[in-house]
């Protein structure tokens, strides 16, 4: 027996996997910060939650280009989120460095002290 929201899913899936929506979420990226250079992996990511998703989507809930848009959001913010966490990593990597080359140019091999890295 089939489902009656068959056919409006079937509707619902040409609709989304179409080229105009694959440039859509490229300009949702773009605007939401994405850097150009990141834009193609997230979006990928993007296609793929959809994928994954696709079972979970019921078109009496909404449009699929909405759907499509939350998925992208939620990627998008997940990638900020990341991306908030590498800067901050490496904000403490040169902090640490610096501390360590501020060390280095105070000590000199000439005096009777041990390194200060090595207390």
């Amino acid at each position: 027996m089939d489902c009656p929201n068959e056919g409006k899913r079937a509707a619902a899936y040409a609709r989304l996997f179409c080229p105009m929506l694959v440039r859509a979420v490229l300009l949702w990226l773009e605007r939401m910060g994405v850097p150009q250079c990141h834009r193609g992996d997230v979006a990928g990511q993007v296609w793929l939650n959809a994928c994954e998703s696709w079972p979970r989507f019921d078109p009496k809930r909404g449009r699929p280009e909405r759907w499509l848009n939350a998925i992208t959001v939620h990627v998008a913010s997940h990638y900020h989120e990341r991306a908030r966490k590498r800067r901050e990593n490496w904000s403490v990597r040169s902090r640490c460095l610096i501390q360590r080359r501020m060390l280095l140019l105070r000590w000199s091999p000439t005096t009777s002290e041990p390194a200060p890295w090595m207390q």
